[in-house]
């Protein structure tokens, strides 16, 4: 009697249907592909200027210590008073940037009721550049690359702090209301000034549309129902 050969089952590979794929037509991916260009343009000459910078405060650091020696001639000491202004002048100039950052990101922290403002700041002080051409802050990834949009602009500062207090809700403030035994929140939610409801409900909802509404519903049921029932009068739901 000869032995069937046992089949072996081989495994079923199921579509990733995690993601989904952006396509442009051509005319977006051009915009796409210029925008990236540029991006890393930017970031290559920002490193430039950081290394220029830095170059140059090193020099004026040795200039100033060559003059301030104790056989240091008239002529060197003279530069060393100069070098000494600028690096001041210099200074005073990083502390007024950095100052404009911090003041930037406290307002962000606010406008997004988040919990933790030094935490977030930290978190997200190395992704955010002031961007001389937009007159803004604008985000960037760990390599010093302009973020873009879907459309393939610059993501600004404040679609940065969006996506953040999106994507971690417990760092957003959230209040219980006293009586009554209900809660709410006074926090960040995608109320329908944020999200239109067409993007929340029905064919033209976006891909996270499903976490939102979760997060609303716990942190305001108020709102949420409010605007669940409008979008059911537009048949979305």
């Amino acid at each position: 009697m000869t032995d069937t050969p046992e089949t072996i089952e081989q495994p079923v590979i199921l579509p990733d249907t995690t993601t989904t794929k952006v396509e442009f037509d051509p005319q977006q991916q051009a915009l796409v592909d210029r925008l990236i260009r540029e991006s890393q343009g930017k970031a290559a000459a920002e490193v430039r200027r950081q290394l220029a910078e830095k170059t140059k405060e090193i020099e004026l650091l040795r200039t100033k210590a060559v003059g301030t020696s104790a056989d240091a001639t008239e002529i060197e000491q003279l530069r060393a008073s100069i070098a000494d202004e600028k690096l001041r002048a210099d200074r005073a100039v990083q502390q007024a940037d950095a100052q404009t950052k911090q003041a930037f990101q406290s307002r962000m922290s606010n406008q997004f009721s988040l919990i933790d403002e030094t935490s977030a700041t930290k978190l997200l002080q190395n992704n955010l550049r002031f961007d001389t051409e937009l007159k803004t802050f604008v985000a960037t990834d760990d390599n010093g690359v302009t973020r873009l949009n879907s459309d393939g602009t610059p993501m600004t500062g404040d679609k940065l702090y969006e996506e953040f207090a999106n994507s971690k809700p417990h760092f957003v403030k959230g209040q219980v209301k006293s009586g009554g035994g209900g809660t709410s929140s006074t926090g960040y939610i995608p109320l329908t000034d944020r999200h239109a409801v067409e993007t929340l409900w029905g064919p033209g909802a976006r891909p996270d549309a499903g976490r939102i509404l979760n997060e609303w519903s716990l942190r305001d049921k108020r709102g949420y129902d409010q605007a669940r029932k409008n979008a059911a009068a537009k048949g979305l739901v």
